[in-house]
């Protein structure tokens, strides 16, 4: 599968600098120093050109419409200490069935370090070409005439449940109480707005400004008797980036990609397929993927597997098969 798809290597070690401290998912030292010693390798792939052919013969792609939406993801998870498992995938947005399945987010650019701009500037430049040349020229498929281009693109939950149950009484004076409930209701609607692909963008907006305003609702006390007046909530310093992203251009977002709706970019997936590279490639007992002894870089060995999940996914081939059931004849 090497040979079909091309796996190719970068070299990253000047721009290499390990800062975390965060606590390592993997402990064994004989892993740890063949991890340490790949640090500065990265692998990319060239599979779009193998996508696009996979899927117009399963018909997820229609060639009389010849324009493709490919969703961009990324990810980090941690290896050792001040080391990650850095990835960036390219997944189908047409082919909503499979879109939340791990092994439909297809690895492009894999590499050993940190999550910076500069690192994964280089180790994504032969991916950002490829999709330059695409938007540019487009893609011939099967000698066909057709061009193909592609647009950029940049469940119940628990807690949403159980707060709209939680008596808030028995933490607060009721009055704050009152708000507290009210500010939880409000995004609880944002939340349900937000997994509806039908959500007009516009009212998305207004809503979340609405709840932002009760957010930072002020608390009015009289200077003289320092009694409160009116009971506020938040202050502007306790906002942070994400209540920004959520305000001021989720709302953009939507307008921009409902077609889609705001589920398809949902990251549960290419986190699932990073912790899924991890248990199983640098398990202790397997000793990064059982070829400890060849001294094979995990990078590569991961990027065959990759190859292989490509193939087995587009040809419809199992991944697994449940255990042989004995059956006791008395």
């Amino acid at each position: 599968m090497e040979q079909l798809i091309p796996i190719n290597f970068v070299d990253l070690t000047p721009n290499i600098t390990p800062i975390f401290s965060e606590n390592p998912d993997i402990t064994d030292l004989i892993i740890v120093e063949q991890v340490n010693s790949a640090i500065g390798k990265g692998a990319y792939r060239s599979i779009l050109k193998y996508i696009v052919p996979a899927y117009i013969q399963n018909e997820k792609l229609d060639p009389a419409s010849p324009i493709i939406h490919f969703r961009i993801s990324g990810d980090g998870h941690n290896v050792i200490r001040k080391v990650k498992h850095v990835m960036i995938t390219v997944a189908l947005l047409d082919d909503s069935a499979n879109l939340f399945g791990p092994n439909y987010h297809y690895t492009v650019v894999l590499f050993p370090g940190t999550e910076n701009y500069s690192t994964l500037k280089i180790a994504a430049n032969a991916l950002i070409q490829e999709l330059q040349e695409l938007s540019s020229i487009g893609m011939k498929i099967c000698d066909t005439d057709d061009n193909w281009c592609y647009t950029s693109l940049i469940k119940n939950d628990k807690l949403c449940r159980c707060s709209s149950k939680f008596n808030l009484a028995k933490l607060f004076n009721p009055e704050r109480a009152v708000l507290i409930r009210s500010l939880w209701n409000g995004f609880a609607e944002l939340y349900d707005l937000l997994e509806k692909k039908e959500t007009n963008p516009h009212y998305f907006c207004l809503k979340a400004k609405e709840w932002y305003e009760l957010f930072l609702k002020k608390t009015v006390v009289n200077p003289e008797t320092n009694i409160i007046l009116v009971q506020g909530l938040y202050r502007s310093s306790d906002l942070i980036s994400y209540i920004h992203v959520l305000v001021s251009h989720i709302w953009e977002f939507m307008f921009k990609h409902q077609k889609w709706g705001l589920n398809s970019f949902l990251c549960s997936a290419v986190k699932k397929k990073n912790h899924n590279h991890i248990s199983y490639f640098f398990r202790k007992t397997l000793k990064n993927c059982g070829k400890f002894q060849n001294k094979t870089s995990a990078i590569r060995e991961i990027m065959e597997h990759e190859n292989w999940l490509f193939f087995y996914t587009q040809n419809n081939i199992p991944l697994s098969y449940s255990k042989p059931q004995y059956i006791h004849i008395l």
